[in-house]
């Protein structure tokens, strides 16, 4: 259907252009020169044939040469020793990047003002993804990939033969421009075009790549023209045969698999697993040790501290990682923690530490848009957003802080996973620590163990490591999966000692092992050593080997200062040392291991000291006792400090002595073959998709609410234009807008609408509740989707909703969303702004936030009905107080993890003129409604205090900065003429500083200090406004928009302003008229600007890059000017020189006519005499 508003129109539309990706001598230029002869525009100017390519390259010279200079700039060329190394994240924003942004982007800017259907061949274009995706949005371009694609056989010779290549550098770049091509276009490729099919069944690949154009395919006989023209037997070169490491085939022979079919986004995953995989290894020279033979596996990590060594992984994943590995499977080892640079050196020296096992290690790629949500739901999001892009047959995933939870619930609802297989790993779930380390959990926590528990209830299959933890979780959850298995953590300790330990000299030190913290009873043992002052030697030395902790809100560090101030023994705390380097140093010291945990479970020091035979003295708490053999069970104490202390005694008084170390109740070998037995069966089970019960399509009633924004709202219906989903009706609710242009618009959808079986229902203003309780009212459908007109729906949202809800059993269903601020339609991979994913729980916490998920979510209409619908007071958060009630009513809700729509972000929005406090007390009602009267202000306790609205205030805070106007007479400023004010940063933030009433001459020269923290942004528009009137305005658009004011800075400065505290960067000069006015009716001085980040630490690092470059740019700019000085100045001391040897014969020539008394030679005198002061001066 066509309707108005939502016509091909050449400001919105956006235009589509074909990037060819892949590698160099992959038959890029075949490709493009096919893609012309279908009609595409590969440029106006190419880069001419040569004997490399005597057909042609059909590539633009002026594309080559930005992104060839582009790769210089970074040290980097494609054919040099780095060519295939990573680069850092966000590398085409820094700075030196400018000028090849720039470039790019006018390129870009020309192919959107041109009617013709561009293209574009560089293989280069494959590595600079990001930065394409950066700029084509703005001039409304849109992406159609296509993937040349060649033997690499033919690829590596084709190189060694022109560039002088290696075989395996060659693979290297073939590998690497591959894996950026497929990772970076995110699926997003429409056709993979094999060079060797062009000879063999070209006819038939013609017709597959103008149809992954969305061009009419050709006739036969233009099919043969076009194929005559450009299939050439001389191009079919570097065909030698050579022998190819067995995993260049297999990746070769996975891409093959992406040819002669249309593609989707998820068949690109096993390919992408194998080329990161590779990649990983061949960068670190440890190809040798990768693995093929079985399927791949990914372990998912969450390290103890910062993973910069190999010690920080937990030891128990470490040894699962190479167990598997020595299987033969190529194993993924995945570190679940905030994002670690590829380059960085500590990064990449852990990397090669397990390539070198053939272990592929990888961090959580970070996204390019901003999380909204606290980290540890980000994470859970991210390992999601990861692994769906991936293909791994088994997912080993830590269970702790519900990093599997989005995962798992894609599963469920058929988004994703459909043969994958998950296993939790479970030790130290969130609620058990809290009660171990004996405080209560905060909303985050409590976030945490709603996404454990759910995640425990959807699981297939988990490994508890140990009895006690399994019998502590089946009091705890209701919902356990139905495959447990008790399996104790790997320690790599493969031959315990078991023995006895003899020594004469008795131990000479205490250790304390253990996290200085309530959990592993520091105070306890505190406790119990203060009552043996006197009792043992004071010779004794006491060590704490742990990190710090906290008991009781105090500090483990402070404690132990506090509490041994009058011990006679030596104390220590080895407070840096790891698990490993505290093994080491228990197994070279004459010393008494105490472990006084409170409660304990898999605990790898205590796994190891038992296995190692060292001597310690364990508590008798949580899985201890499964840890050694029956009859030494005896030998635990109680967690008390009298038992610790007695303990204590007796072992010193025992001197000389003999120990018997405690004996293991298992061996590392039999606990290796439990996992493999474990990870046989789950290799070998069936994975079952869970089928639906429902009809596939049910009626859903879409409930459109507008409020004079009509150019919004043809872009959300031509959205729903584009939906999956066939079985929907369209119910657009006015809310009452008065404007003509509102009205004139519903007038002209009211036929359309009818001949589609919608309707349009205009009514006065009531607000947006009622509006949407209209349009539930008149709806036909058992599902209710409520959109607002200024969102815009992906084609899929309505038939995943509808999935979810039908797998699931959920009578609401709410989804993530991507955040964006544009009046323009998001075009297709336009990367967000921000991402934000709702929890759907727990009920309790919607007392703090809206953690459900926004408005634009499907509900059964029978449960909307029950629920009475919307509320509708003349305030916002209605979607929050909906969600609540049917919360605490007992009604399923669930959430989509996959962003289903676009939100728009924008000051026209509800939310950006209402009432915070009132819009709360909305959102709170259903809590004080259920609370008995006594308990009544319960809720609102709950949310003054909460840990969120902290969180929230803190954040303001942090986004805050102060900004200053100074003007003076002559240019020299003080504190004495200045205004200044705090702002909060945003990504398009605005400015406006006061300019006060006075003397004319004071208003000679303004000076703006854009802020008092160090940051990096763009300027947008300046203006000076007096009585209203923009008196001088300057636009970034149209720089020359006023010349009355001179600005001390150009259209390039612009793009690049920096501040750094104390940088005045702004400096104008005033005429005399406008100062008059200022100095009359004084002024205002407005500035909006926008920045990439909200993140200070990343604005102080590119604000101090920006001005390093600078300085070095001025240090560059000095030195010249000092050399030119310097040549001028020896010019000049030669002239000198050389005048100076003049006089002197000059002076020697008077002396001798003085001296000769010829009067004959008066004339000549003359002359010489002239000539003197001249040659003075």
């Amino acid at each position: 259907m066509t309707f108005p508003g939502a016509e091909k129109n050449p400001d919105h539309s956006p235009q589509s252009v074909v990037l060819i990706l892949g590698m160099h001598r992959s038959g890029s230029s075949l490709l493009g020169s096919v893609c012309a002869s279908l009609g595409v525009n590969m440029g106006a100017k190419l880069i001419p044939p040569d004997q490399h390519n005597p057909a042609g390259y059909w590539e633009d010279a002026e594309l080559v040469d930005i992104q060839e200079n582009l790769l210089e700039s970074m040290q980097q060329p494609w054919h040099g020793q780095h060519g295939a190394d990573p680069y850092p994240s966000g590398w085409w924003r820094e700075p030196s990047i400018a000028p090849y942004r720039e470039a790019m982007d006018q390129i870009l800017a020309n192919v959107a003002t041109s009617c013709e259907r561009r293209g574009f061949k560089d293989p280069r274009s494959s590595r600079f993804l990001p930065l394409w995706r950066e700029l084509m949005p703005h001039h409304r371009l849109e992406p159609c990939f296509i993937l040349a694609l060649r033997d690499p056989r033919e690829v590596a010779v084709s190189l060694m033969r022109r560039n002088g290549m290696t075989l395996r550098h060659a693979l290297r770049i073939w590998i690497r421009y591959n894996l950026d091509a497929i990772r970076d276009s995110e699926g997003l490729i429409r056709g993979v075009f094999d060079y060797a099919r062009w000879f063999s069944a070209g006819e038939e690949q013609l017709t597959e790549l103008a149809e992954a154009l969305s061009i009419t395919p050709p006739d036969k006989t233009e099919q043969t023209r076009i194929l005559n023209l450009r299939i050439r037997s001389d191009l079919r070169r570097s065909t030698t045969n050579i022998e190819l490491p067995v995993w260049a085939d297999a990746i070769y022979d996975a891409l093959l698999k992406l040819t002669r079919r249309k593609l989707q986004k998820t068949d690109f995953a096993a390919v992408l697993t194998m080329l990161e995989y590779w990649d990983t290894l061949l960068r670190h020279g440890a190809e040798e040790h990768g693995q093929l033979d079985k399927l791949p596996v990914v372990i998912s990590t969450l390290p103890s501290s910062n993973p910069v060594q190999n010690r920080h992984i937990p030891v128990a994943d470490d040894q699962l990682a190479r167990l598997l590995c020595k299987e033969g499977h190529p194993v993924t080892l995945l570190i679940l923690a905030p994002y670690q640079e590829e380059t960085h050196t500590d990064f990449r020296h852990l990397q090669k530490f397990y390539a070198t096992a053939g272990i592929g290690l990888q961090n959580l790629p970070a996204l390019d848009e901003t999380q909204i949500n606290p980290w540890h739901i980000a994470r859970s999001w991210l390992v999601y957003h990861f692994l769906s892009r991936r293909q791994f047959p088994l997912v080993y995933i830590t269970h702790q802080g519900g990093c599997a939870f989005y995962s798992l619930l894609a599963q469920c609802q058929g988004l994703a996973f459909v043969e994958t297989l998950f296993c939790l790993l479970v030790t130290r779930p969130t609620d058990w620590a809290c009660e171990a380390n004996q405080c209560f959990p905060n909303a985050e926590a409590m976030e945490c163990i709603h996404m454990e528990t759910q995640s425990l209830a959807m699981a297939k299959q988990a490994v508890i490591s140990s009895q006690y933890m399994l019998n502590w979780l089946r009091h705890k959850a209701t919902d356990l999966p139905p495959q447990l298995e008790t399996i104790p953590a790997l320690t790599g300790i493969a031959h315990p000692t078991g023995a006895t330990t003899e020594s004469n000299a008795g131990f000479q030190e205490i250790v304390f092992c253990g996290q200085l913290d309530a959990q592993h009873g520091l105070d306890l043992f505190l406790t119990a050593m203060n009552t043996l002052v006197g009792k043992i030697p004071d010779q004794l030395i006491v060590t704490f080997l742990g990190s710090n902790g906290l008991v009781d809100e105090q500090t483990g560090f402070s404690m132990i200062d506090q509490q041994t101030q009058a011990w006679p023994w030596v104390v220590q705390v080895l407070g840096q040392y790891d698990d490993h380097l505290a093994l080491d140093y228990l197994q070279h010291q004459s010393c008494l291991t105490i472990m006084p945990a409170r409660t304990a479970n898999s605990d790898f020091m205590t796994q190891a000291c038992i296995l190692l035979g060292i001597p310690c003295v364990f508590t008798d708490v949580g899985d201890m006792p499964e840890h050694i053999s029956t009859e030494d069970h005896i030998r635990l104490i109680a967690p008390n400090s009298a038992a610790i202390a007695a303990s204590l005694l007796e072992f010193i008084q025992k001197s000389p002595r003999q120990t018997n170390a405690l004996q293991p109740a298992y061996t590392e070998a039999h606990n290796a073959q439990s996992w493999l037995n474990l990870h046989n069966a789950l290799l070998s089970s069936q994975r079952v998709a869970h089928e639906l019960k429902e009809p596939a399509y049910p009626l859903v009633s879409v409930c459109l609410t507008h409020y004079r924004r009509p150019q919004l709202l043809a872009q959300a219906i031509a959205s729903l234009e584009t939906m999956d989903y066939p079985n929907l009706e369209v119910l657009l609710v006015d809310d009452g807008s008065d404007d003509a242009a509102s009205r004139s618009f519903l007038d002209k959808l009211d036929a359309l609408f009818t001949r589609r079986g919608w309707k349009i229902i205009r009514q006065e203003n009531k607000y947006l509740g009622a509006a949407r309780n209209v349009a539930a009212q008149m709806a036909q459908g058992s599902w209710l989707l409520f959109m607002d007109d200024d969102n815009f729906a992906k084609p899929a949202e309505i038939q995943l909703l509808v999935e979810a809800a039908q797998r699931t059993g959920a009578r609401i269903v709410t989804t993530a969303m991507h955040i964006f601020r544009s009046d323009d339609p998001p075009v297709l991979w336009e990367k967000p702004q921000q991402t934000w994913v709702p929890l759907a729980g727990p009920c309790m916490l919607g007392i703090q936030r809206n953690l459900f998920g926004d408005a634009n979510a499907l509900v059964h209409r029978d449960t909307f009905v029950s629920l009475g619908g919307f509320t509708e007071d003349r305030a916002g958060h209605e979607d929050w107080e909906f969600f609540s009630r049917a919360s605490l009513a007992g009604i399923k809700l669930v959430a989509v993890p996959e962003p289903l729509f676009w939100y728009r972000n924008n000051n026209s929005g509800m939310l950006a003129n209402s009432n915070s406090y009132r819009d709360h007390q909305r959102s709170l009602r259903p809590y004080l409604t259920i609370q008995p009267a006594i308990l009544r202000n319960l809720p609102v306790l709950a949310h003054g205090q909460s840990a969120w609205r902290r969180s929230l205030v803190d954040s303001r805070t942090n986004q805050a900065f102060s900004s200053e106007i100074f003007w003076s007479k002559n240019g020299v400023f003080s504190q004495e003429h200045a205004t200044h004010d705090v702002f909060t940063l945003d990504y398009r933030c605005k400015v406006h500083l006061s300019l006060p009433k006075g003397l004319p001459q004071n208003y000679a020269y303004l000076r703006w200090d854009p802020m008092d923290r160090a940051a990096t942004f763009q300027l947008e528009t300046c203006l000076l406004r007096v009585d209203g009137v923009a008196l001088w305005y300057w636009d970034k658009q149209k720089p020359n928009s006023s010349n009355e004011i001179c600005m001390e800075i150009t259209e390039q400065q612009a793009h690049q302003i920096y501040a750094t505290g104390n940088d005045p960067w702004l400096v104008f000069s005033i005429p005399e008229s406008i100062a008059q006015r200022l100095a009359i009716s004084g002024g205002v001085f407005e500035v909006e600007f926008s920045t990439t980040t909200l993140d200070w630490k990343q604005q102080e690092a590119m604000a101090m890059s920006q001005r390093q470059q600078q300085e070095a740019m001025t240090l560059a700019q000095r030195q010249q000017q000092e050399a030119t000085l310097s040549a001028q100045l020896d010019d000049l001391r030669q002239q000198l020189q050389n005048q100076n040897t003049e006089i002197a014969h000059l002076q020697i020539q008077l002396a001798q006519l003085l001296t000769s008394r010829s009067w004959r030679l008066t004339a000549p005198l003359r002359s010489i005499s002239a000539k003197i002061p001249d040659a003075l001066k």
